[in-house]
């Protein structure tokens, strides 16, 4: 059975290993967060692999990626407009758009000289409102 479920204002995402969850993942709606409870011992979560899901939720860990993530989901935007709009350097915005682009979750394009990064869907795929709230 294919179920959506969509985080509401306040609502988490709560990762439950089990080695008893069948088929692969489960999900249980619970007052004010979501749990995703995983076989431990499944090489695939979903159509993610394990290590590829940890990758992208080590990513999403730091403030400025999901800053980054917001700003590119506005539309494509190059490492120098991204330094500008986050008051950083470009070196910084550099190493951060390669962790993001390491676990799938930005892109580039080349246009001449210049650069530009964009999201792929797969933070959209795997949480679906991830883009709503975000400030």
């Amino acid at each position: 059975m294919n179920k959506k479920y969509y985080l509401g204002e306040g609502e988490k995402i709560i990762f439950l290993p089990s080695s008893v969850t069948w088929p692969h993942v489960r999900v249980n709606k619970m007052n004010e967060k979501i749990i995703l409870t995983y076989n431990v011992n499944s090489r695939n979560i979903g159509n993610l692999v394990r290590q590829e899901m940890s990758e992208m939720f080590k990513a999403l860990s730091d403030p400025t990626r999901i800053d980054i993530l917001y700003y590119l989901h506005e539309g494509k935007k190059t490492t120098k407009s991204l330094a500008q709009i986050l008051v950083t350097s470009e070196s910084t915005v550099s190493h951060h758009l390669n962790i993001l682009k390491k676990a799938g979750i930005v892109n580039n394009i080349r246009n001449g000289k210049r650069v530009f990064y964009y999201n792929t869907d797969k933070v959209k795929e795997l949480i679906p409102n991830f883009f709503l709230d975000i400030t």
